[in-house]
Formats: C-alpha cells, structure tokens, sequence
C-alpha cells in the first residue's frame, strides 16, 4: 500500500528521466561500480550519467543507438556496462541491495528454504561411471540435500570471478556438422556456431578469434575452457585441443541432467546450450553435476586394441559356426565339427541320412563358410601370440593377474587393459567402474534396491561376472569360495545369480588390491 513517506522516496518527478537514480540511491550504488581510471587521464564521463544510461536502457527498452544526446555516448556507455559486468560489480550491487531488502524485513541474510516444483528438476536420463560407487537414481530428500546447496553455494561475486577472464566452449559433435557454443566475458548471451563436421581447424580459428576479441577488451588474458561429451569422435579431438593450449574436458553423456517431463524438446542448439551451462556449473566447483571421462593416454587406449579384437573374432568364429551346424542340421547331419582339423575329410563324407550327398549350391556355401571360419581362427590364434609375447615381455597387471590359477591370459589382459590401467582411490570406485554399484531407491517410506547400476565399463563387468564362475571352479579354497557356499547353500536360480555378482563385486575388488599392493585374496592359489 502506498503511503505519503513511499511516495516521497520513490519520487521522481524531480528527475530528468524517470529511470534516472536519486541521491540515496546513487550513494548506495557508487562503492560498487566505482571502478579504476584507464590509463592516466581524466574522467572525462560522470559514472552517474553511465548508470543513468544504463538504466534508461533497461527501463525503456530502447536500442543502444536510440540513447538521448544528453546522456554519454552508446559506446562509452557500453564499455562500462562490459567492464562493470565482467568484475562482477553488478552482481555485487544486487546481492548487497539484496541482501539490505530482506534485512529491513526481518529476515536472514541469505535463505535457508526453497520450494522447488519437483518436475522442473534435471534428473540424468540413466548414470554412468560413478567413480565412487554412489548412483542419484529415483527422487526423494537425497536428491535435493545434494543438488540444492550446489545452486545457491556460489554468490554472484565468485560466479564473477570465476567467468570474469574465461571463454566457455561447448561442442554438439556429429557427422556431418559441428555445432559450437560460446560464451564470451565480453557479454552475458550465448552463441552458436555451425561448421562442417570435422573441421577441427575451422573450429580452433573461430575460438581463437574470440579469444582475441575479449583479451583486446578486457586488457587482460582470457581462460579457454572447452567440453563434448564422448562419443563416436573418441579421444582424438581432447589430445588435439590439449595440444594447442585449450582446456578440454570429456563428458560423460548419460550423466548430463536432463528434464524428466515425459516429453521434452531435443535439439543440437539446446543440446549444445546444455553443455555448456554444464560446463560452467563444473567450473564453479559443482562436481556432482555430470561425470567427466577420464581419458586413457594413446599407449593405454592401443593397448585395449588386442582384447577387444578378439572379443570381436570370437563372436564371428561362433557365428560361423553356428551357421554351417544350422543348415546341415536342415539336411538331416548332426554330427560334424567345423573346427576339427579333419573337418575337410569329414566334410567330403557327409550323406544326408537317406544316402544322398549334399547338393551342390549348399556344398559350395558349407565350404566358402568353413574358410571363412579358419581364416577367424587363424587371426584368433595371432591375437593370442602377441598377447602372449606382450605379457612376458612387460611385468604388468595382466602378467600379474595371469600368476592366480583359474584366470588365463585372455581375462588377464581385459582386465589390465580395461580397468587396472587407472588409479582408484578405493573399494568404491572399482564396483562404481564396473557397474556393480548398487542402485538404491528412497522416496518418503518406499525403499527398494533396483540392483546393481550395470554403467561403467560393460566388457570389464561381463569378464568378472564369468572370473567369479570360474573362480569357484578354480579356487575352492579361497575365503571368497566358502563365503558364496555359505550363503547359497543349496540354492539355484536367481538367488544363486545374485549372490554370483556380489561374490564377482568383492572378488574384482581383491584384485586390485594383489595388482596395487601385492596382497594375494585370502585363500587363493598361485600357479606353479
């Protein structure tokens, strides 16, 4: 309600427009945007007329070229609003001004509450590489004890000098275009750009443009900082972005919090928008608000090359085999074995069971399938040899791992190659990278375990899934052995598959500690 004492404070039929400041008003905003003469001239603009200008602007809504003669020029004017934008002096006035407001109305100086409409929460479409084990799966107050504070943590003053001399990059990659996001300490908009996919030069000349841009205006060095999230580009683009002075970082994509409406608008430039508000959340200190890549050195990712050419192989052999059993079985044979090395005499001496040979068109592609299927073998074989030469000549986890009986050279260099290649600061973040964190489910009085997240590294995870058969097989003895005998009993099914992957969670987890510490697991065998 206004009153004869509100009335003469927010007069202004004194003034020469009515956005222009008071006197009170004036004095309460001078300590904040008082900013340094350049060079060693005079001022030569009153910085009351300069804020006057401003808030013409943004009360009218007018264009800087529409400005009144009797105000500083447009472009004085817009080089102070730059600069008081860039140290954060605006930012400083408002929460100072904020911070006043709610004082004369009795209250804390910051606020301890806030409701939330629950729908308009980001939510990750599914997590991936939770490196500590933890997973944000469903709703309840865990989700906003951990995301709230991350929102308000930062004042407008450290968002300031965070952003101040940093140009923000974010990349939406796909085959045919490159879409880029930029934001400049020289203004608050974002844009976007589009080149050809690939042009990895194109996009370097357009940041090093803007680059050059704001370290002109700002008289200062300006901070790159770029991100894309990881995908069919590999890592190829990181080290090259690495190498040219720009800090870049991998995200991993179905970490990135997203809208959980039903349905939502997807598109490159809001993809692109996304990114780079994510990136800027990581630059403020919010580590929880994606998963960033860990990305391997070019040794470690050509080193995976063999295990996983022969994880390819291996299914082609079994392809091929079950390709030649399934059309003799059509014929009436049920007895031949493809990978015999007889299996040409015995191939020749095959009769369907009422006599007759095989007729020539199904001869002709039995045959051309069973070349194809030594030819896999053959390469399967060569995989294995430098597998085997690579092991004796480096005393690494594989070598290691390959000492334990019941875990062959193949499981041994997936697992060296996947997972033991990279330092894990404890228990937690080995389950977490194999996806063998538990998934829990808390809201209010529901509570439910969704099983194990299955994110991370799905080659690493399958490998100590079939390890732990093996291993009861192989290592009886051990106390991991008689731990998963005890609790099975007797059991078959599902209860058995379960206690299998948590036998597979602590036996993975043991073998860390023999790859890092030399610690044997409890129990275990080495091979003589």
């Amino acid at each position: 309600m206004w009153k004869a004492e509100t009335r003469r404070t927010y007069d202004r039929k004194g003034l020469r427009y009515p956005t222009d400041l008071p006197d009170a008003e004036w004095a309460l905003a001078r300590p904040f945007i008082d900013v340094p003469q350049r060079g060693s001239g005079q001022r030569r603009v009153d910085l009351r007329e300069g804020l006057n200008a401003v808030f013409y602007i943004l009360g009218t809504g007018c264009q800087w070229r529409a400005l009144p003669k009797d105000l500083p020029p447009r472009s004085t004017v817009h080089d102070y609003f730059v600069r008081w934008q860039c140290d954060g002096a605006l930012g400083r006035l408002h929460h100072a001004l904020y911070e006043q407001a709610r004082a004369r109305a009795g209250k804390e100086a910051s606020p301890t509450t806030a409701i939330v409409d629950s729908q308009s929460v980001k939510g990750a479409e599914r997590s991936y590489g939770a490196t500590d084990g933890r997973v944000s799966v469903g709703s309840g107050p865990d989700i906003w004890i951990k995301r709230l504070p991350m929102a308000f943590a930062a004042t407008p003053a450290s968002l300031a000098e965070t952003a101040s001399a940093t140009l923000f990059v974010a990349l939406e990659l796909s085959r045919s275009t490159w879409l880029g996001a930029l934001h400049s300490p020289l203004t608050n908009k974002v844009s976007q750009h589009r080149l050809d996919g690939g042009d990895a030069d194109g996009r370097l000349a357009l940041i090093a443009r803007k680059q050059g841009q704001a370290q002109e205006k700002l008289g200062q060095p300006v901070r790159v900082v770029c991100c894309f999230e990881a995908g069919y580009d590999g890592f190829w683009l990181h080290r090259w972005l690495c190498a040219r002075g720009i800090e870049n970082r991998v995200l991993d994509a179905a970490s990135l919090l997203v809208d959980r409406r039903a349905r939502r608008a997807k598109t490159d430039r809001l993809d692109a928008a996304g990114l780079l508000r994510t990136l800027m959340a990581l630059e403020r200190g919010e580590a929880q608000v994606c998963r960033v890549v860990r990305v391997p050195t070019p040794e470690q990712e050509d080193a995976r090359r063999r295990s996983r050419e022969r994880t390819r192989l291996v299914v082609e052999r079994d392809q091929h085999t079950s390709r030649i059993k399934g059309l003799l079985m059509t014929q009436g044979i049920r007895d031949f074995e493809p990978t015999r090395r007889d299996w040409q005499a015995r191939f020749e001496a095959l009769r369907t069971p009422d006599g007759l040979p095989l007729a020539p068109c199904l001869r002709a592609e039995l045959l051309r399938e069973c070349r194809r299927l030594w030819l896999v073998m053959e390469m399967i074989a060569e995989v294995e040899a430098e597998q085997k030469a690579v092991a004796e000549e480096e005393d690494g986890p594989a070598a290691r791992l390959a000492q334990l009986r019941g875990i062959g050279l193949a499981f041994a260099t997936v697992l060296g190659n996947e997972v033991f290649f990279r330092d894990f600061r404890n228990r937690r973040e080995v389950g977490g990278y194999l996806g063998l964190a538990p998934s829990p489910w808390q809201s209010g009085g529901v509570r439910r375990d969704q099983g194990i997240a299955k994110s991370g590294n799905p080659r690493a995870r399958r490998t100590a899934i079939e390890l732990a058969w093996l291993w009861l097989r192989h290592q009886p003895g051990s106390t991991l052995a008689r731990w998963f005998h005890e609790r099975v009993g007797s059991s078959k099914g599902r209860r058995r598959r379960i206690m299998l992957v948590a036998m597979a969670r602590k036996l993975i987890v043991a073998l860390w500690r023999y790859v890092t510490c030399g610690t044997v697991p409890e129990g275990a065998v080495l091979k003589i």
